[in-house]
């Protein structure tokens, strides 16, 4: 019976031949687009699942709170927090601390020894870490010892790449290894170990690591960097907890922590009130990928909405397209009747009918699968290149997925090949026999809500691709109060002093040497450079108070006097730091406001706050001027209050080169000839402060992108489900069309009649889909500060584009129908 049943499938299949390509391209469309969506969302969720542990561990990060108001929070902690918590609570099993040291400082390591000549590089994704690194995580170690690797001060451990880049094809164990950075710290390392890449879906990525004892080493080292409740600056703490304990339990345990490590950061406010200043929270190790946005990240994270948003579009496409089939199968079904009446007349009973149709359901779906997963062979490396994310094709990884995947496919062509085959075997085989069997027995009812639903979504789709794009043009359009371009960034150098000139020196003559040339116009140094993130805020007063209430935390830069013409910041109110030349006051006792600053201290505009005394950490600080405010920050973020204080001779992190557009090659070599006579042994590594700006904006384009890919998907399979039922309409009418055509009627007039009906069905889809349109793109719109408004013209021009596709879509078959000779419709009448 099987085979039978199975024949004739494949004969009905072979007979409707552009029916079956309808139904088979836009299920495998449907399945593609959905696979592949799902193998973005399935990578973003695995974040640092691959630890055995990755359940018990949690990093702890900090809160800054002030008369319970967040004022900031925090990825990092104190350096003393992890030993501390593994001392007092025995819930913590183990801790490791991670220091961010390449985030920190511009850190080169040496290899002196090398064959081929001195090799060197600057390594930005460079750590100190306990010795429990490699036990509490599941890095593995392919060379050493994971217990001792990082045991003993001055020792390293190396990626496998790390290790061919200074090492080539020699044994890394044991060889010398120099480190140095701008803070002056030299420290000699052994290679200890090499450890395989660190897997692209773990939010902590790193080339090298230097064992934490090795901090020990720096002046004050030990007080410093192992007990240390002070300076939390890029210390990451993670703990293992042991199996079952909730983590709940131990943060409540925390406050008490600190009142006995650190009593000073609490502290009373005049009426005898406790104000907490820092408190520590616990994050689950999966959950900081995509639900962790604070300042000192190991890395920009992920978005959980933009997960959210995907997997949505990805089960309206695979649903749009299982509609398809189930509106066309529904309309199909009626051409079957005759075939169906002789079945029941033969002695056919229902449920066999049933096995038939969904038989038949089934071939499809599988013909459609097999045609997904060899679109997704040839799609998925050009889908990689569009998230820039490293997807493998984990349907053969995977195979966990592979009963879901199964049962969805299986549900899926169980629910859109059931409705058909119940419309057709309820048939009566007199009335098929008679020829009273009609199509509104089939369940045309239903195969217009299909449609208004199918378009529906397309409307929706259609205003959230305009969204997208509106939202993202106006980010890259809009005035961000300074002006990013032609300025190229070059961070500060390592200090590896060569002759007797001093760190002050080399950076005067090295900017000296570069306004030289005519292609070089102004150079500023900062210890940051907008687009980066704040490391955390200072303490500001308008009087001299300890009363925490007083305070306000507000972001800083360090700057020298070339800064604000460098960026073309505007002075809203007061004058910029003096030149040096000028030899008025250093300004050292001097700070420059944003306005969003001036506004919170309580000045009523910015003339009013310059001349004012503020206090700085309880030291009086002279406001000499107000700036415009301007965006530090992408637009995703609030412009924050900030002041700018005066760079002397300290260091520098950053230094801001603007050059001149007509000669940029030049400027870029003249640059690194200066950098390499003025820093020699550091590596000359450069960006253009408009490219980085930009780069906030990556993870939005990335979704755009996917967005708009899929909607244009969603709206072809809902086209040519349109098609197919268009095509079946006109069939069914081409008699009546005949007639019509004899009586006088223009092709204009057929064509209005076929599209007459599909034109209500998609006007009562924009309908349904205006309000749904609304709520989630203004959902999306929150993750912006500053954003797009809504306007009614969006929905109407979503809708009219719906509604144009629709009749084009239409019209391919009313006007082949229209100018179809009646002759041929009305030969047998």
């Amino acid at each position: 019976m099987l085979k039978n049943y199975l024949k004739i499938a494949i004969r009905n299949l072979l007979k409707h031949k552009a029916y079956s390509f309808i139904n088979v391209f836009g299920l495998a469309i449907g399945m593609t687009a959905f696979l592949l969506i799902l193998h973005y969302v399935w990578f973003e969720l695995s974040y640092d699942r691959f630890h055995a542990n990755h359940q018990n561990i949690y990093r702890v990060k900090t809160d800054y709170v002030r008369a319970g108001e967040l004022i900031f929070d925090a990825a990092d902690n104190f350096p003393g927090v992890g030993p501390a918590l593994k001392r007092e609570l025995s819930e913590v099993v183990d801790y490791t601390r991670l220091y961010n040291a390449g985030a920190k400082f511009n850190c080169v390591v040496t290899y002196q020894d090398a064959p081929a000549g001195l090799m060197k590089f600057r390594e930005k994704k460079l750590f100190f870490a306990d010795a429990s690194l490699f036990t509490l995580f599941s890095f593995r170690l392919l060379k050493g010892d994971p217990k001792s690797a990082l045991a003993e001060p001055n020792r390293i451990v190396l990626s496998e790449s790390a290790a061919k880049r200074y090492f080539g094809m020699e044994e890394p164990i044991g060889k010398r290894l120099q480190l140095n950075d701008e803070a002056g710290h030299e420290e000699a390392c052994v290679v200890s170990g090499v450890f395989k890449e660190v897997p692209a879906n773990s939010h902590l990525k790193f080339d090298v690591v230097i064992s934490y004892k090795t901090l020990h080493g720096r002046d004050d080292g030990v007080k410093r960097y192992e007990n240390y409740w002070q300076g939390r600056d890029n210390f990451l703490t993670y703990i293992l907890l042991t199996p079952g304990t909730d983590p709940k339990s131990v943060e409540a345990k925390l406050p008490a922590l600190i009142d006995k490590y650190k009593p000073d950061i609490t502290a009373v406010n005049e009426r005898g009130e406790r104000l907490r200043r820092h408190t520590f929270v616990l994050q689950p190790l999966a959950d900081i990928h995509l639900h962790s946005h604070f300042s000192n990240e190991a890395e920009i994270n992920g978005d959980s909405k933009t997960v959210y948003f995907l997997m949505m579009i990805a089960a309206f496409v695979l649903v749009i397209a299982w509609i398809n089939y189930l509106n066309l199968a529904t309309a199909k079904a009626t051409e079957r009747t005759k075939e169906i009446g002789v079945r029941k007349v033969t002695g056919a009973t229902p449920k066999q009918l049933l096995s038939q149709f969904l038989l038949e359901s089934f071939l499809i779906n599988c013909i459609a699968v097999l045609a997904a997963l060899a679109f997704i062979e040839l799609l998925l490396p050009v889908f990689r290149g569009i998230v820039e994310k490293p997807l493998t094709n984990m349907l053969w990884s995977e195979f966990g997925l592979w009963p879901g995947l199964l049962g969805l496919f299986a549900i899926g062509a169980l629910l859109s090949g059931l409705y058909p085959a119940f419309v057709v075997s309820s048939f009566q085989p007199s009335s098929i026999l008679k020829g009273r069997a009609s199509a509104a027995s089939g369940g045309r009812s239903l195969n217009k809500l299909l449609v208004v639903f199918q378009f529906a979504a397309s409307v929706a789709l259609i205003t959230g691709t305009m969204t997208i794009y509106r939202q993202l043009e106006f980010m890259r359009n809009h005035d961000l109060g300074f002006n990013p371009d032609q300025i190229l960034v070059i961070e500060n150098p390592a200090r590896i002093i060569h002759g007797h000139e001093t760190r002050p020196d080399q950076f005067r003559m090295f900017k000296s040497a570069l306004l030289q040339y005519p292609s070089i116009k102004s150079m500023t140094r900062s210890n940051m450079i907008p687009g980066q993130q704040f490391m955390g805020g200072m303490m500001i007063s308008r009087k001299r108070t300890e009363n925490p209430d007083e305070f306000r935390s507000f972001h800083y830069l360090m700057v020298d006097r070339d800064f604000l013409p460098v960026y073309e910041m505007e002075l809203q109110a007061g004058r910029n730091f003096w030149p040096e030349e000028k030899g008025m006051s250093s300004d050292s006792a001097a700070i420059i406001l944003n306005e969003s600053a001036a506004k919170q201290l309580g000045f009523e505009n910015a003339a009013s706050a310059v001349g004012q005394e503020v206090y700085l950490g309880g030291q009086p600080m002279k406001v000499i001027g107000v700036i415009r405010d301007y965006h530090h920050l992408g637009l995703q973020h609030s412009i924050n209050p900030m002041m700018l204080t005066l760079h002397l001779d300290e260091d520098p992190e950053i230094f801001s080169v603007k050059v001149s557009a007509a000669n940029l090659g030049a400027a870029i070599a003249q640059i690194q000839e200066q950098w390499e006579k003025s820093f020699p042994g550091n590596p000359f590594d450069f960006s253009f402060l408009d490219d980085s700006f930009a780069a906030q904006y990556k993870a939005e384009q990335r979704f755009g992108q996917v967005f708009m890919l899929f909607a244009a998907l969603a709206i072809l399979i809902a086209c040519l489900g349109l098609l197919g039922l268009a095509a079946y309409a006109a069939e069914r009418r081409t008699k009546e069309i005949g007639i019509r055509k004899v009586l006088g009627a223009s092709v204009a007039s057929v064509v209005g009649l076929l599209s007459k009906q599909f034109t209500k069905l998609v006007l009562m889809a924009n309908v349904i889909a205006w309000p749904i349109a609304y709520f989630a793109i203004n959902a999306w719109l929150q993750n912006f500060a500053y954003r797009i408004g809504i306007g009614w013209w969006m929905f109407a021009l979503a809708g009219g584009l719906a509604l144009l596709i629709a009749l084009l879509t239409v019209s391919t078959q009313a006007i082949k129908v229209a100018l179809t000779n009646p002759v041929e419709a009305l030969r047998y009448e």
